[in-house]
């Protein structure tokens, strides 16, 4: 009998799930609420689809390994890549970044290009399919039984009969939501443990057309010094010879219209006005696009004492970050690796509970790096809620000297860079070479915000 293995969700979590699931399995059926059609436009399901994303190094790696040529296939597609190190002029926390060339490339284009390129590629491969148009209803499976068998599935918008299908793995990458939580209590199992950090942000995004003026840097980030300011704003390139310009308020701070005088008016309010000088002038390519985000959470299967066989969570599903610092789809891609680690050791056997408590836990460690990093960011706002990990105000402590001394140190620099590309782990932060100068370190005051502190 063939193979059969479901993912819930043709985001990009999806997708690189079902590039993994397809090495493994006889075939894979890709089951996505929305209509997915050649159009590169932003989809219903993906609020998020109008702003900004971004793939590290790290993450870029792992889609190389799953699509080969891929990248080249974005930057033929109008994508741009850069030299992060290089290429960036970036303002954070009181002080612009030493730039040099650092080997570590940023990859910038709009999520529909990104998506669309990911499913062309995914849809050749004889063995996968993709339903669209398709929503979840539930899980077979006994209650109790160990095991999910497979999925039920309700095509939207038509009178017709539920749809059974048999699987021998079920990959949940619909999102935040977790569409098979629900069903998976049905069958007995109990909820993971969420971890929650709030950091109410709300964010504005618009497109503008790239203007010629001669300038020395391809992306451009302001960020804030905390907890002193709260707006940040970042312009990458992407497709069509256009900027992805983001302006950010933390903690309540936000843009809270859509108008365009507006968005100019938070982009000159930020501490450093490059960036509203960059785009005063620009010619816009689009509407101003809004969005919250009150809370970063992360899933804790790892900790469950009973998980049935057949089931992994992968994406926002397991962990949903801070979109602040733009390591989700990176992460996505780190966990499909993982997954797909797991399934070659399994050596073509059912997935079982096994299977299941090691990709849970090798998840877990890369998912550290990013929450501690991100966290001890976080954390450095009073304002910001949620269980605060065990020395936090050290943590605050040295990454804002870390972050300070980028400034005059290549050394510091370019690890901080490593990490968050996702090539070294974190505490690569705290080997030697780095943590003597930043213990050593005079770090001087941050400069005055050129405007009043928001």
């Amino acid at each position: 009998m063939p193979r059969h293995a479901v993912v819930i969700g043709a985001s990009v979590a999806g997708l690189l799930s079902a590039r993994v699931l397809a090495r493994h399995f006889d075939a894979v059926t890709v089951v996505e609420r929305d209509a997915c059609d050649a159009a590169v436009v932003a989809r219903k399901g993906v609020p998020q689809g109008n702003h900004i994303h971004l793939l590290w190094s790290g993450g870029m790696r792992v889609i190389e390994g799953l699509f080969p040529g891929i990248a080249d296939d974005l930057v033929a597609a109008g994508g741009a890549v850069f030299d992060n190190g290089r290429d960036m002029r970036w303002y954070h926390h009181g002080v612009w970044k030493l730039r040099h060339a650092s080997g570590l490339k940023i990859h910038a284009q709009s999520r529909p290009l990104l998506e669309h390129c990911l499913r062309r590629r995914l849809l050749e491969i004889p063995n996968v399919r993709l339903l669209s148009g398709h929503m979840l209803q539930g899980l077979l499976g006994e209650r109790g039984g160990g095991r999910v068998t497979g999925v039920t599935l309700k095509r939207l918008g038509a009178d017709t009969a539920e749809i059974n299908l048999d699987a021998e793995l079920v990959v949940d990458a619909s999102g935040r939501s977790g569409a098979t939580l629900g069903p998976l209590e049905r069958l007995g199992y109990a909820k993971p443990e969420e971890e929650s950090i709030g950091v109410d942000i709300g964010y504005a995004t618009r497109v503008f057309r790239q203007p010629q003026d001669g300038r020395d840097w391809k992306a451009m980030a302001v960020y804030t010094t905390a907890p002193r300011t709260h707006r940040l704003g970042v312009v990458f390139p992407i497709e069509g010879d256009r900027w992805i310009v983001t302006l950010v308020g933390l903690r309540g701070h936000y843009p809270r219209t859509s108008d365009e005088a507006a968005f100019l008016e938070f982009a000159a309010s930020l501490e450093q006005p490059e960036l509203f000088d960059a785009i005063r002038h620009a010619e816009p390519d689009g509407p101003v696009h809004l969005i919250r985000y009150a809370n970063q959470m992360r899933r804790r299967f790892e900790r469950l004492s009973a998980f049935p066989a057949g089931l992994a969570y992968l994406g926002d599903s397991l962990c949903s970050l801070n979109p602040l610092y733009g390591q989700g789809m990176t992460l996505c891609a780190l966990e499909a690796d993982i997954l797909d680690h797991c399934l070659e050791r399994n050596r073509g056997r059912a997935p079982d509970t096994a299977l299941a408590r090691d990709y849970f836990r090798r998840a877990s460690r890369v998912v550290d790096t990013a929450w501690l990093l991100g966290s001890g960011s976080d954390f450095l706002y009073p304002e910001t809620t949620g269980p605060r990990p065990p020395l936090t105000p050290l943590i605050g402590w040295y990454i804002t000297r870390l972050l300070r001394l980028s400034a005059s140190s290549e050394v510091v620099q370019m690890r901080f860079l490593q990490v968050i590309h996702f090539v070294r782990p974190v505490w690569s932060l705290l080997l030697p070479d780095v943590l003597l100068r930043v213990l050593g370190s005079t770090v001087l005051p941050s400069r005055a915000a050129a405007n009043p502190p928001r």
